[in-house]
């Protein structure tokens, strides 16, 4: 009696085995594509942060330089017109002591 035909059963390819294991399993590969992707778009936005806050710094230390100079312009301008105003009132007492000196 043939019990393979009966089973539906086909005759084994050559070198294998009836007691031969299934192939194991696929398993998923983790997600490195998206996980590296999410890690760059992080990497490029504390960059741009960075970039920022120096930006930021500049800034601040021009406005600072900006408010600074009309302020030093002023102090500067106000001792020149001090500077002439004293300059003139010696320019008057020296030619009036030169007046002076010249009638005697």
């Amino acid at each position: 009696v043939d019990t393979t035909a009966y089973m539906g059963i086909r005759e084994p390819c050559e070198g294998a085995s009836l007691a031969q294991q299934p192939a194991l399993p696929t398993y998923h590969e983790d997600a490195g594509g998206a996980a590296t992707g999410v890690v760059g778009m992080l990497e490029v936005i504390e960059s741009g942060i960075g970039k920022f806050a120096e930006c930021q710094m500049h800034e601040d230390s021009a406005v600072e330089v900006y408010a600074k100079v009309p302020k030093d312009n002023e102090i500067e301008a106000t001792m020149k017109k001090q500077d002439t105003k004293f300059k003139n009132q010696e320019i008057g007492q020296l030619a009036k002591a030169l007046a002076e000196a010249s009638s005697d």
